[in-house]
């Protein structure tokens, strides 16, 4: 079996949000091995509503969740600069003909 890609404590980039020009980086939390591939957790913090009253009983208070990754979701930094690059290259290229057709 080849050794796993990233290591617990490691960061990584969610190749997604890579793609559409965000830089997301999460921290490893746990590496496991499922049918074969691996799968890593993270520890996500989920923000509590601003004024938990307004709510009432409807709101139960989670201070967070675990989030499962296959490895091909997660990739290194510097693959994670060239996907943003590109979608903000794709971007300025809108940007640019959207200026060059409506402005004078």
């Amino acid at each position: 079996m080849i050794a796993p890609k990233y290591d617990i404590g490691n960061v990584a980039y969610i190749k997604e949000s890579a793609a559409l020009g965000f830089l997301e980086t999460v921290q490893i939390a746990s590496v496991q091995q499922y049918n074969g591939s691996w799968v890593y957790t993270i520890q996500a913090q989920i923000s509590q509503p601003q004024n938990p009253s307004l709510y009432g009983d409807r709101t139960s208070i989670i201070s967070g969740a675990v989030l499962y990754f296959s490895e091909g979701e997660l990739i290194s930094q510097c693959e994670a600069l060239v996907l943003a690059e590109a979608k903000a290259q794709q971007n300025l290229a809108a940007i640019q003909a959207k200026r060059s057709k409506n402005c004078t």
